[in-house]
């Protein structure tokens, strides 16, 4: 299936938060990125600030050159770690970019570059806010006392930041990441995980995610009722 087709199969598939069925739930496992906010929006503003504040007064770039070599070098991070914790260190691929460059002190300049990054991403969230009706989904929930269990693919500490941001840690109770478990959805070991933190079997739960190969298709295999949605601003 080429991306185009799958891109097609979640629109045709997906459904609103309002119209998850929690009848009989005892526990909500839920994905974050993308899922509970817009993550382009954000990621573009975070890349466009390092490059402003960091990469102009460091090497003769364009934007588009700077995202570009970027982009590549997490795509051979990607082909030599695959959907594993690795993968998800952007602190390694901005260090990277800077050796690149003939930067001085690369490890230096790849901190500062992160700092900037998720400090601009975070502040995008805070005035993005959530969807509004995933929102009220994960209020439902609380209000019927069915725990919900965030399984995420990125690191727990970014992960917390953006909730933070986002002022959803009231309705997450608990949490899966990719740094607990060492591989990224639809590894078993996220959704298997996810089950023993909440003490339930994959009957009693329900996955709710953006993404039709990892959230959907991963919990699917495990026997867990899936719900697919696309956020929309």
């Amino acid at each position: 299936m080429n991306e185009i087709q799958m891109k097609n199969l979640i629109l045709q598939d997906s459904i609103s938060f309002p119209d998850i069925n929690l009848d009989g739930v005892k526990g909500v496992l839920i994905d974050l990125d993308d899922t509970l906010y817009f993550y382009k929006q954000a990621h573009e503003k975070a890349f466009r600030s390092m490059y402003d504040k960091v990469i102009t007064s460091l090497c003769k770039i364009s934007f588009q050159q700077f995202v570009k070599q970027i982009e590549d070098i997490w795509q051979d991070f990607y082909k030599d770690f695959g959907a594993t914790v690795f993968t998800h260190n952007r602190m390694v691929t901005f260090q990277r970019f800077a050796e690149k460059n003939n930067i001085k002190k690369p490890y230096i300049v790849a901190e500062r570059m992160q700092r900037i990054y998720f400090d601009s991403f975070m502040k995008t969230l805070k005035t993005q806010g959530p969807a509004l009706q995933a929102k009220e989904f994960l209020k439902k929930c609380k209000e019927q006392k069915i725990p919900v269990c965030l399984v995420t693919d990125m690191y727990a500490i970014i992960q917390v930041r953006k909730l933070k941001s986002l002022g959803l840690t009231n309705y997450v109770d608990l949490m899966v990441s990719n740094d607990e478990v060492g591989s990224d959805k639809p590894n078993p070991k996220m959704f298997k995980r996810a089950l023993q933190k909440l003490n339930l079997k994959p009957k009693d739960v329900i996955m709710v995610g953006n993404d039709l190969e990892r959230d959907i298709e991963g919990a699917r295999k495990l026997g867990i009722s899936t719900y697919q949605v696309v956020v929309h601003k």
